[in-house]
């Protein structure tokens, strides 16, 4: 396949969320709907098993055995039960002992009460008359773990018929190809919760079966009830490529489309259908899934092209087709797609079926106002309005039908206000007609809707009729030209207006959970991922129409500049940037190409490219077949080519040969503390200083990401076969911070080693990230691609323990010139210190630098984001630029990163040293006596609110609930040894009441450090 290299690029997943309705979308969630592809089987791959792992291995009631079929999807098994006719109402699948992809994710379950089983072992089956008895996705609640030699759930069935014989088919499996079905055990149950004896413990007669149905397969989690869950990030996905699709039946009975509407998927435009064909019937559906789905008389409605954008996640516009009947089912195939031969499946995250209704909530963008208009009069008796994925609506601005008394017959009242929903209704006390309305004459609302990008037009809307349930209408519209992303003002272009007040919070940190997405635009996270960094900065360049665009082409003389950045805007560059100091120095700056022609940060693969041997300990399993730890030296590409060619440019999310990635199954308890390891055997010793590393492909974002690589060389094998756990401590450590954006692409990116390290063997752990934990409920740490590289010296960022103070160098050893435009220093425990922190703009040839408006403890951020083509130089052999008093030295930690870019956006990390010693305090002891006790917590409470500051409090702002904190987890400690007989901590419900007192003073900005 040919081989793709491009730059990455990111592309903002609220770029694709507008989901405007047209019509009253008849599909609900629990809707009847199952997979087809029209397509037949023609493979013709038979029922095999090995003499070891056949079907009497899953009745064995023994962990470690196993039945395996090498037909892959549609192979399954033929039981009798030793108990003549038996009543099935459940059943538990174990998964088998490695390899996930190979486990079930449908199950069609027949019965059949013939006296003699005609169909032999390894045939297709189908020689008896088989009674469907039940058929569903292995998902969700029912999904088959993904961790080896794990008991699934009890699964239910709908079933009051006794059989004599049952056969299972598993039509398809968690992996795409399906070579291969594995399962350990199977037990069917009588009883519905799987309490009773299992039925197929001594059974002897079970025989091995294959029956592909039709050329489609669906992975688990991606099977079509996605396509009616409303949610952002789900999908149906179809291996079968093109003629598969759906067949469903909406429960709200028989209705007359009139049009649908598809949503793309998170990935892959490839897999796009390109066309569609639509059926409808009356008929009672007897296809199951995975099937032609052609048991029922189809007639067929309307057929065409489709022409889906590249967007991800966005709704097409609407299909209308033509229909005047109601049908209780429909039919949707798609023949063709978009690119068949760089697709490897069929796949859509939504799908409505829709009819027509008379009534539209419309959303003027300029203004906010949202009023509920009508084509005919008509009453209703509710209505709400949600915005579940943003959460944007204004309920202060909201004019309520309840608030204002607009219907004189009825008495109404709000029954939900926040930003997700606006909700009202009937209530008792009137006559229960509901409000008319008529057309011409529009019910206002109020401006609910703030004035937003229309990336975040997620508004959906249920009218309902005096009884209440009855819907009336869905529609949304909106009115005016559309607000682009970037457009802080809402004027409606990306200008100097909205960099200044991007400005204001550049830096900023959010917590997943807590700040909603539009929250987190506000604050400058423009790509998604929890913060406000130099990516963001780029995209709001790129929104602005380029740095030209934004900035304007005139560029100072160099004398210019220098007088004038030393007069009217020296101080922007001392502290973080002010809205009116940026429109200064945008006033005078404008962007210039790079003077500075120095030496490029150039690396080396480390010779031999490939080891000799990969191992992994005893016990660890990969997801599958292709995603062991060969994976991750697949791409011989890379070993051929310049690698510094191949760096920030090679994404493998966007290579379409096949190339697989490491993906290693580990304990889902504690996924943070089971790294996974890769031993690795070079055949004579490597030296290495730095190693290039791609985070696994896949459109789960930061699902599976490494956030922490421990490393130890040897000239000796860990252990006889290389593959021993090293005992002691790692001769490096790299830690990646959960909002690094190099954990969230699948781009080939360096990372320094802190110096030089040898050895013919190395030992590789490597630990879930933290975001990963949080996005994600099956970890599979691993990644794409690695290699250990020959690099360039660090720059180094020397950390004074005792005062806190930031200091670049750029003087070890074979140094080289340092061309930076910014960087960030990143603290996961919080031990920045923001007001200390004065960045390079005070040194030589740094003026035009300025420190993000958003920095905080966590993060700092500094750069010329002004010139923003150009490089600032640090030369070799600095020792002396100082950065302030960027670390609050009494945290007492070490966890500091730096990670600098330069003019081309490519990002490096420096090396972080420490000298000297913390001072030696005693957290938590705030009368300053030598120990942690009862007496400070009343220090603390007399002085709850206060800004005076407290001795020993590593957060001196505000006297707030933090400092309790830090009393609490230090109570009892003491300078010199502890005493005995501690107390137990007390935890008075004043503390609470007294907090909410201060509530409005902890939002303040942090004071200057006390000593």
């Amino acid at each position: 396949m040919k081989r793709q290299l491009c730059l990455a690029t990111f592309v903002l997943a609220l770029a694709s969320f507008g989901t405007h309705c047209s019509a009253i979308n008849i599909l609900a969630p629990g809707d009847f709907i199952i997979p087809i592809d029209s397509d037949p089987w023609t493979d013709g791959f038979g029922s095999t098993y090995p003499e070891a792992e056949s079907p009497a291995q899953a009745i064995d009631d023994t962990l470690g055995t196993k039945y395996l079929n090498g037909a892959g999807h549609g192979s399954g098994f033929i039981v009798s039960p030793a108990t003549t006719s038996t009543t099935v109402r459940s059943f538990r699948i174990t998964t088998a002992n490695d390899f996930a992809s190979r486990t079930p994710s449908y199950f069609h379950l027949f019965g059949t009460n013939e006296a003699t089983l005609s169909s032999a072992d390894n045939s297709t089956g189908m020689d008896e008359n088989w009674v469907l008895i039940d058929s569903f996705a292995l998902d969700g609640e029912y999904g088959l773990p993904a961790t080896i030699n794990t008991a699934g759930p009890i699964i239910p069935i709908e079933n009051n018929t006794s059989y004599r014989h049952y056969k299972m088919e598993f039509p398809s499996l968690r992996g795409q190809f399906g070579w291969v079905m594995q399962v350990d055990e199977v037990e069917f149950f009588v009883d519905a919760a799987g309490t009773s004896t299992d039925i197929l413990t001594g059974a002897t007669d079970i025989r091995a079966i294959a029956n592909r149905r039709s050329g489609g397969a669906t992975p688990a989690g991606e099977n079509p009830n996605q396509l009616l869950d409303s949610a952002s990030g789900t999908k149906y996905l179809n291996f079968g490529k093109e003629n598969s699709g759906v067949i469903v039946t909406p429960a709200s009975g028989p209705q007359v489309v009139t049009n649908f509407r598809i949503q793309t998927a998170n990935d892959a435009p490839a897999r796009d259908p390109a066309s569609y064909v639509i059926y409808g019937t009356n008929d009672p559906i007897q296809s199951i899934g995975h099937t032609q789905g052609t048991d029922e008389s189809w007639t067929q409605l309307d057929a065409g092209d489709l022409s889906l954008g590249d967007a991800r996640g966005a709704y097409s516009d609407t299909i209308d087709i033509n229909n005047n009947t109601a049908y209780s089912s429909y039919k949707i195939v798609f023949p063709t797609l978009k690119d068949s031969a760089n697709a490897n499946s069929m796949q859509i995250a939504g799908l409505t079926l829709n009819t027509t209704d008379p009534a539209v909530l419309k959303i003027n963008r300029q203004t906010g106002e949202v009023a509920i208009e009508t084509s005919t009069a008509l009453s209703f008796g509710s209505y709400e309005i949600t915005s579940e994925t943003f959460g944007v609506l204004a309920a202060d601005n909201w004019t309520s039908i309840a608030s204002t008394g607009a219907d004189t017959n009825d008495t109404w009242a709000e029954t939900a206000a926040e930003p997700g929903m606006l909700a009202e209704s009937l209530i008792e006390g009137g006559t229960g007609d509901g409000l008319e309305i008529t057309p011409g004459t529009p019910l206002s609302l109020g401006t609910i809707l703030p004035i937003i990008p229309t990336a975040f037009e997620d508004l959906t809307f249920n009218l309902y009729a005096a009884d209440g349930t009855t819907i009336i209408s869905q529609r949304v519209d909106y009115d005016g030209a559309e607000v682009p992303i970037g457009d802080y003002s809402g004027n409606g272009s990306v200008d100097i207006e909205d960099f200044e007040m991007f400005m204001e919070v550049y830096g900023s940190q959010f917590e997943r959970g807590v700040d909603s997405e539009v929250t987190r635009y506000l604050g400058g996270d423009l790509d998604g991922d929890f913060d406000s960094d130099i990516t963001d900065y780029n995209l709001f360049v790129e929104f602005a129409g380029g740095a030209g665009a934004l900035f304007g082409t005139q560029v100072p003389e160099p004398s210019t500049v220098v007088l004038l950045s030393l007069g009217a805007v020296a101080g922007i560059v001392v502290r973080r940037a002010r809205r009116g100091a940026v429109a200064a120095l945008l006033a005078v700056f404008a962007i210039a190409g790079s003077a500075n022609v120095t030496e490029a940060q150039t690396f080396s693969i480390v010779a031999p490219n490939q080891p000799v041997t990969i191992t992994e300990p005893e016990g660890q399993a990969a997801e599958s077949d292709q995603t062991a730890a060969l994976a991750l030296f697949d791409d011989t590409a890379l070993d051929l080519l310049n690698i510094n060619n191949e760096l920030f440019n090679t994404n493998y999310d966007e290579i379409t040969q096949d190339l697989y990635d490491f993906r290693s199954l580990i304990d889902q308890a504690d996924p943070l503390s089971a790294p996974v390891y890769v031993f690795l055997d070079y055949g004579s010793s490597i030296t290495t200083d730095w190693f290039v590393y791609a985070q696994r492909s896949g459109a789960n974002y930061g699902a599976d990401r490494v956030g922490k690589f421990d490393f130890w060389f040897s000239d000796t094998p860990f252990g006889e076969t290389n593959s021993e756990i090293p005992a002691g401590e790692p001769e490096a450590t790299v830690n990646i911070s959960p909002t690094d954006n190099r954990l969230v692409t699948s781009t080939l990116y360096p990372y320094t080693l802190g110096g030089e390290h040898s050895g013919q063997y190395v030992a590789i752990g490597m630990t879930l990230s933290e975001l990963s934990a949080t996005v994600s409920a099956v970890n599979r740490p691993g990644g794409h691609e690695f290699r250990f590289l020959d690099g360039p010296t660090d720059l180094v960022l020397e950390v004074d323990r005792a005062t806190g103070e930031l200091t670049l160098m750029n003087n070890l050893s074979g140094a080289i010139p340092i061309d930076m435009t910014s960087y960030e220093i990143n603290s996961p425990s919080g031990a920045l210190d923001v007001e200390g922190f004065d960045g390079l703009g005070d040194e030589a040839g740094f003026s035009n630098w300025s420190i993000g408006g958003g920095s905080n403890e966590n993060r700092l951020i500094d750069g010329d984001f002004v010139n923003f083509n150009t490089n600032s130089t640090i030369s070799v052999g600095e020792t002396g630029l100082s950065l302030g008093t960027g670390l609050n030295e009494l945290f007492g930690v070490e966890d500091l990163t730096f990670t600098w870019t330069d003019a081309d956006g490519r990002y490096f990390d420096a090396r972080v040293v420490y000298t000297g010693e913390f001072p030696d305090i005693l957290l938590g002891d705030f009368n300053d006596d030598g120990m942690v006790d009862l007496a400070d917590y009343t220090v603390w409470r007399n002085n709850l609110g206060s800004t005076a500051g407290l001795p020993n409090d590593p957060t001196p702002a505000i006297v707030d609930a933090s400092d309790y904190a830090i009393w609490k987890d230090n109570f009892g400690s003491s300078a010199p040894p502890a005493a005995a007989g501690i107390s137990a901590v007390p935890e008075p419900a004043a503390i609470w009441m007294g907090l909410a007192a201060v509530a409005a003073a902890c939002c303040m900005g942090r004071s200057q450090r006390k000593s």
